[in-house]
């Protein structure tokens, strides 16, 4: 049952986001009695499902008929007349504000006859609503919900897209490694048989393992019953007297007095093998310095030899007396200063070589115009001996 004054077509047309404070507190006053179950609506009668919403429509005629007579007496009342004045420049406005204003702009009624009065009267009212009011009057309406072959009142719903998830790494794995299916070709690339091979080979070692567990579980004496491990619960032994024998502690039990020593005598030994290793580390460091040290000095070393032995060669190829043409040096077949005896007064008297090709060949190679090479030493010919038959002549004959 709706509550008195609400309109159950307009109700039912309007959104649930658009509800006024008003709309809210009626729509929460709402009796929910009517509301059954299925099967118990099946059995009510029609009669009492639906019914005529007289008083909504008869409350929305009031309104109409008071709406009309009000805009009648506001065309009624005279409209001051305006009194002419001067030609007021006009001043340059945009478009939007002029048309602003021409739709906000009410419209000027105007002194005249009854029948034009009527006109406008006429054109006040709202046909539109007085047909859709007459037309669903007395009519019964459904309060369930839109009949079949018809489409429901109100826009269209929008179809939410539901976002794109990604697809998770068992629902892949799970289509990779799909069954196949009856007549159907199973041609699967290397590594997914690789992946199949190793999941049954895991499979098959699971079954093993189970079946050695039940083989260990029955592999019991039958003339003993079974126990199982876990669910075996030892009897318990009898507390002693209060007079008896004192508790006879376990030689290996340490006292906590001893338990606190060793634990002192592990943090000292960690202590000690943490100073011992930073020690160490130190020192491969400075080793490492010294190391690097001399790598530095021989590179400084052999950058100092290269560039005397370059200067070395500049001087060589520069003086004729150090440079040198090929693997030989020269030397000097006879001497290069002469003795006092065979030194005479004048240069025309001084004994010379005898061969004076030689000595001119000797000349250049000091010269290092010619390169100086060792002396072929002379071979002995080795002939090779062939001893030749020949037949004796007879010479008796």
């Amino acid at each position: 049952s709706f509550p008195h004054g609400v309109n159950i077509a307009a109700f039912l047309r309007r959104r649930p986001g658009s509800m006024g404070k008003g709309r809210k507190k009626a729509w929460k006053a709402i009796s929910h009695e009517t509301v059954k179950t299925k099967s118990a609506i099946e059995l009510v009668d029609n009669e009492k499902l639906f019914f005529v919403d007289r008083e909504g429509e008869q409350s929305r005629r009031e309104a109409e008929i008071q709406r009309l007579k009000r805009a009648s007496q506001r065309a009624k009342k005279p409209s001051t007349v305006a009194k002419p004045t001067q030609k007021k420049t006009i001043q340059s406005r945009p478009r939007t504000q002029n048309r602003k204003r021409s739709a906000n702009r009410k419209p000027k009624v105007i002194v005249g006859d009854d029948e034009e009065l009527k006109n406008l009267q006429e054109s006040l009212k709202p046909q539109k609503i007085k047909l859709k009011v007459l037309e669903n009057e007395g009519k019964l309406r459904d309060l369930w919900g839109v009949p079949s072959g018809t489409k429901a009142q109100g826009p269209k719903k929008r179809r939410k897209m539901l976002p794109r998830v990604p697809q998770s790494e068992a629902s892949i794995a799970k289509s990779k490694f799909s069954r196949p299916m009856a007549a159907q070709s199973y041609n699967p690339d290397k590594k997914s048989q690789s992946e199949l091979i190793t999941r049954s080979a895991e499979i098959y070692q699971k079954e093993l393992d189970e079946k050695e567990e039940l083989e260990k579980k029955f592999a019991h004496d039958p003339n003993f019953p079974y126990v199982d491990p876990d669910s075996f619960e030892p009897d318990e032994e009898p507390a002693p007297e209060p007079g008896g024998n004192p508790v006879v502690r376990a030689e290996d039990r340490l006292t906590k007095k001893q338990k606190r020593k060793k634990e002192a005598r592990k943090a000292e030994e960690r202590l000690r093998q943490a100073k011992r290793m930073i020690k160490k580390t130190k020192e491969d460091f400075n080793r490492i310095k010294g190391i690097v040290k001399q790598i530095r000095k021989s590179g400084r070393i052999l950058e100092l030899k290269k560039q005397k032995k370059i200067q070395n060669q500049l001087a060589n190829s520069t003086d004729p007396t150090k440079c040198k043409l090929g693997k030989k040096r020269f030397q000097p077949m006879f001497p290069e200063v002469l003795l006092s005896d065979e030194v005479t007064g004048h240069l025309r008297d001084t004994v010379v070589s005898d061969n004076v090709v030689k000595a001119q060949f000797t000349r250049l190679q000091e010269r290092k115009m010619i390169e100086p090479r060792d002396k072929m030493k002379k071979l002995k010919l080795r002939y090779k001996r062939k001893t030749i038959k020949i037949h004796k002549l007879d010479v008796e004959a």
